[in-house]
């Protein structure tokens, strides 16, 4: 068979009644994506479905989902195609299971400033409960690591367009809410200061753009998923 024939057949088997099929059928199109990065076309037939495949009933297959997506935002950085992902890659941030919502926000820390602008939303309007906190750790990870000044421009940008929109759909009178939500966004933008100033005294690489993966998940799933992997 050719490609085509293995993505139709690949799919297909996304509307399988077995999870491990749809899971398995998924990392077989990440794979095509990641070994054909200036294919265009293959972004636009597969990356669809890797979509919808976030609204999958099973855990497992959405964990599968932003992970690919996650791949293919390396692939091919900044496609319309996978930045359609952000939203629902949002939604996800409030899934039951741990490692779903922890592999949603590491795709999201991927795919620019309007990825960051999600992971913000998400601290932005946080409360001091565990909800959200992989939002919160990968996008205070990504302020530590940056590499570069480019970076935390972007990550500046994102969490200034987070603010904006969040600021003008304040209800009137949610003085408490508004409050605290402007003192997150103080501190996230003294973080991304002091980083800034950190690499300007250090000499370090200014210009570029440097992802680092965030670190710590020790899930049976998330291991699942580095295993294949490297594997």
């Amino acid at each position: 068979m050719n490609m085509d024939d293995y993505i139709r057949e690949f799919i297909e088997k996304l509307n399988d009644k077995s999870w491990s099929v749809r899971s398995s059928a998924i990392r077989n199109l990440g794979s095509i994506l990641e070994r054909n990065p200036d294919n265009e076309q293959l972004v636009k037939i597969i990356v669809p479905h890797l979509r919808n495949a976030l609204k999958d009933d099973d855990d497992d297959v959405c964990l599968w989902a932003a992970n690919t997506l996650e791949t293919a935002s390396f692939a091919y950085p900044g496609h319309p195609e996978i930045i359609k992902a952000i939203p629902l890659l949002f939604e996800a941030l409030w899934d039951e299971e741990e490692d779903v919502e922890y592999t949603a926000a590491d795709a999201l820390v991927t795919m620019g400033k309007h990825g960051i602008s999600a992971l913000c939303k998400a601290v932005l309007t946080d409360s001091e409960t565990n909800e959200r906190k992989f939002a919160r750790h990968n996008l205070k990870n990504e302020i530590t690591n940056a590499a570069s000044l480019n970076r935390l421009d972007e990550i500046q940008e994102g969490c200034e367009i987070a603010f904006s929109e969040l600021k003008s759909s304040q209800l009137p009178g949610r003085t408490k809410e508004k409050a605290e939500m402007e003192v997150r966004m103080f501190e996230l933008l003294a973080d991304i200061l002091r980083r800034k100033a950190r690499l300007s005294k250090d000499g370090e690489i200014l210009t570029g753009e440097t992802i680092k993966r965030p670190k710590g998940r020790k899930g049976r799933k998330y291991q699942e998923i580095r295993r294949c992997r490297n594997g």
